[in-house]
């Protein structure tokens, strides 16, 4: 089910004055720290926005309309600037005293989200005034009344706290293992599976990533330590798929550790698809209680479990400290995970550029696999742009859509002026309500005019696979190119030109500057792009699926 979050304006986005009219800039200001908070809940959760505000006789000579739509815009836009999109604003224009339905804390307005298709015991009310409590009330949603001290940070924190957390409980004839996590947490532990370094293993996963991580179990330990340490894994893999949901605002990250005599290589991706490659040796039979035999079990368990495409390498002569990593984690519906996973060649380039949130899956994988042994860790960031790799003349031509996804993401400067040079060819697939690109919509009904999505695949549906057109408000390519007006246009093959920019959570085509339709020479016009003869152009092949 959805859930959304019903927004207050005046005195929540915006300061309020004392005649209670926002109505010429002079009186426009922000509330501090609500664009921050504002793009953490967009970026880390589904929430749906919805701005609901009372406007006291808009319309009216005590407040005509022309002083209120200049500002209300440019909050808008402002907002839509920093990655924040209302799906809908509803605006009450009556007086108090004429006690009407739809001015808050009343409901009418609101009764689409009443119908059973949203969440409203997990969805929130947002406001500065006890109305804005009582809505919530009404709606039975949870409400969060902005004050001195539940400021725009806090509320951040606990509409995302709430979010990625999971609990598993498995029982077998060998083992019963219960697992909490919390992968928004403090970094807090409760951990007991009878073996004290694979406790203290697990231990480094809370610690490291500041996830609060509960973790009992009771195994066959008379017998061996196997089924104990394996179905851990289990669980915790499953956990880990179950919180991580659908990967919403998870970054890829690539870095490298060497402790003392010891290297370890490890790419991770969290893709969906379970793969796992070890290429590492042990001389010791056991670390501490842990015999490391069971090293691979633990792995390959927790790929197949998690889902998770993982590769690890590893070299050295000191059996304990020949531990480490050298991470790629994916980004959510918005990350193409499947397509990147395999681009570490040129991705490990790059390195780390950007952290996620309290270092979350950065430190998870750090301490994951083993490789943290010891209280300290030193590791160096390098930066640099991934090689492309891509012929030259094929940037003097027309590219396709995953090539242009490509070079946006990881070429450099030049690569991406390229692209606003040159034309993108491309089916339409669907089209994308707001800015997110986990709003995709492949078929009827369209409900949005502003942004449609076009494939290599005219048969594409996945939303990773796309990029995104802007259709801008009152302009000619809206009227003629969105779906909600012209459903025929679904499945036509177009050639579009414009800005490239990060804007629905993957890069897309922000400003469209032209079209063609490319219909009547459809052969002629699309490249054979599933060739084989460059794999950036090609979303199955080998090199950008990963061998699959």
């Amino acid at each position: 089910m959805k859930k959304a979050l019903f927004i207050d304006r005046d005195g929540t986005l915006i300061f309020e004055p004392e005649d209670e009219q926002i109505d010429s800039f002079e009186k426009l200001r922000f509330i501090p720290g609500v664009f921050n908070a504002l793009r953490k809940i967009t970026n880390l959760t589904d929430y749906e926005l919805v701005m609901v505000t009372n406007q006291d006789g808009l319309g009216t000579a005590s407040f005509p309309e022309e002083t209120f739509w200049p500002v209300q815009n440019f909050v808008i836009r402002a907002l839509e600037d920093e990655g924040v999109t209302f799906s809908k604003i509803f605006i009450d224009r009556t007086f108090p005293e004429d006690n009407a339905p739809t001015r808050k804390p009343g409901t009418a307005m609101l009764k689409e989200y009443m119908n059973g298709d949203y969440d409203l015991a997990a969805s929130y009310v947002i406001g500065d005034r006890d109305t804005d409590v009582k809505l919530a009330e009404n709606l039975s949603c949870q409400a969060l009344k902005l004050t001195e001290t539940m400021n725009w940070d806090k509320i951040a924190d606990i509409v995302v706290a709430g979010c990625r957390k999971a609990a598993v409980h498995r029982i077998t004839g060998e083992t019963d293992i219960y697992m909490e996590i919390n992968l928004d947490g403090e970094g807090k532990s409760d951990i007991s599976t009878g073996l004290g370094f694979f406790d203290h293993m697990l231990e480094q996963i809370s610690r490291h990533g500041n996830i609060d991580l509960k973790i009992s179990a009771k195994g066959d330990l008379h017998i061996d330590e196997h089924h104990t340490v394996e179905d851990t894994a289990i669980v915790l893999g499953q956990c880990l798929k179950q919180a991580l949901g659908d990967k919403k605002g998870i970054q890829r990250y690539g870095f490298q550790l060497p402790m003392d005599d010891c290297l370890c290589d490890v790419a991770i991706d969290f893709s969906g698809r379970p793969w796992f490659v070890w290429n590492a040796e042990f001389k010791r039979e056991r670390i501490g209680d842990v015999p490391t035999e069971l090293f691979y079990h633990f792995f390959k368990s927790l790929s197949d479990n998690a889902l998770i495409n993982l590769n690890i390498s590893a070299t050295g002569e000191n059996e304990h400290h020949r531990r480490y990593l050298q991470g790629l984690c994916p980004r959510g519906k918005n990350g193409r995970a499947s397509r990147l996973a395999a681009l570490l060649p040129a991705f490990v380039k790059r390195c780390i550029v950007t952290m996620c949130r309290k270092f979350l899956l950065i430190s998870f994988i750090f301490s994951l696999l083993f490789f943290v042994g010891c209280e300290k860790v030193d590791f160096n960031e390098t930066e640099g742009e991934p090689e492309t790799d891509l012929p030259e003349e094929e940037l003097s031509d027309t590219l396709s859509v995953a090539q242009a996804l490509y070079l946006a993401e990881y070429g450099s400067d030049e690569d991406l002026s390229a692209i606003n040079a040159v034309g993108i060819i491309g089916y339409i697939v669907g089209a994308i309500p707001g800015t997110s690109l986990s709003n995709a919509v492949f078929g009827p009904p369209y409900n949005s005019n502003s942004n449609i999505l076009i494939a290599d695949d005219i048969s594409e549906t996945q939303p990773e696979r796309c990029m995104p057109v802007r259709l801008v408000k009152d302009t000619p390519f809206r009227a003629e190119l969105n779906l909600e007006d012209n459903p025929a246009n679904k499945g036509r093959l177009i050639l579009v030109s414009g800005t490239i920019k990060s804007y629905f959570r993957t890069y897309g085509v922000y400003d469209l500057q032209d079209y063609t339709w490319c219909d009547e020479e459809q052969e002629e016009t699309k490249p054979d792009y599933g060739n084989g003869d460059n794999p950036y152009l090609d979303f199955d092949s080998e090199l950008v699926q990963g061998g699959r």
